[in-house]
């Protein structure tokens, strides 16, 4: 079992900088032995930001904050599939976005209250 505490992060606008900073976040090796990181939000805009910035890490989608792969160094996404990306335009804001953003932080919310995460950043 695993002792480190459990940080989930909330991507933000799958559209704006969020996902590139919390993919390099989550894949900094600062990190490493610290805590395990879960990202909360669109799956598909992790990728992206993890091939734009040429982090060779898998990303793997799960259903559960506490859900580990296989890999340990792989990048866990918690996708709600609430939004897709042709539901938005990179680098403009949308309502979908809004409202995916807002349903994400009440889930880490939702975690954060039943125990399931130790911290959540916004």
């Amino acid at each position: 079992m695993n002792k480190q505490p459990l940080i989930a992060a909330v991507i933000g606008d799958p559209a704006g900088v969020g996902p590139e900073v919390c993919v390099q976040a989550a894949a900094s090796a600062d990190l490493e032995g610290v805590c395990r990181v879960v990202l909360i939000g669109e799956a598909v805009a992790v990728k992206r930001s993890a091939r734009l910035y040429g982090i060779d890490r898998t990303i793997v989608r799960v259903s559960d904050p506490a859900e580990q792969p296989a890999d340990p160094r792989a990048i866990c996404v918690l996708d709600t599939d609430s939004i897709g990306p042709g539901d938005y335009q990179t680098g403009k804001p949308s309502a979908a976005a809004g409202r995916s953003v807002v349903e994400w932080i009440h889930l880490g919310e939702r975690f954060g209250a039943e125990g399931r995460i130790d911290g959540l950043v916004l």
